[in-house]
């Protein structure tokens, strides 16, 4: 089960610093060693509606599934209520840094939200990652997004635009 919550994950990022040492005294043997600067690339995905999960505990609650769907397992499973509004994600802003001197990739962290992203919490988040990124040696030198409106917003932001 994934219990990590959503945001840096900290022992993961340590750890992934320590297969980064090891894979730089490995490459240096044969070749340059990589200099650990990377780009950032960021994504946002929309949540499908069969899966519910809950973003202030960062678990999944469960999928969802029409009464028509599988009559015969009906009874292993329980109708989503409607009305039931309790933090379900709708969105997860996925984060990957990228060695530009090897390939070297960390996952994550991740965040998710209960509503679209706005430039302002996008802002933030990015910042997040970034400091816990850098922290451990990963240091940020260029930013990869899509075109989303929230991507854009925070491009013109960090440009001062």
């Amino acid at each position: 089960a994934n219990t990590h919550r959503p945001g840096p994950n900290h022992d993961g990022i340590a750890k992934s610093r320590e297969e980064y040492l090891k894979f730089q005294q490995k490459r240096q043997k044969f070749e340059m060693a990589p200099l650990g600067k990377g780009v950032l690339i960021f994504d946002e995905v929309k949540v499908s509606c069969k899966v519910h999960w809950h973003s202030r505990s960062g678990r999944m609650i469960g999928l969802a599934m029409s009464p028509s769907d599988w009559p015969e397992m009906h009874d292993l499973y329980e109708t989503t209520d409607a009305s039931d509004n309790t933090g379900k994600t709708t969105y997860v802003l996925q984060f990957l840094w990228h060695c530009l001197t090897s390939s070297f990739d960390v996952l994550g962290p991740y965040y998710t939200s209960e509503t679209t992203l706005s430039s302002k919490i996008v802002t933030t988040w990015l910042y997040e990652t970034i400091e816990a990124l850098n922290l451990y040696g990963f240091q940020t030198i260029l930013l990869v997004a899509d075109g989303a409106s929230s991507n854009l917003s925070t491009f013109k932001q960090l440009c001062g635009c």
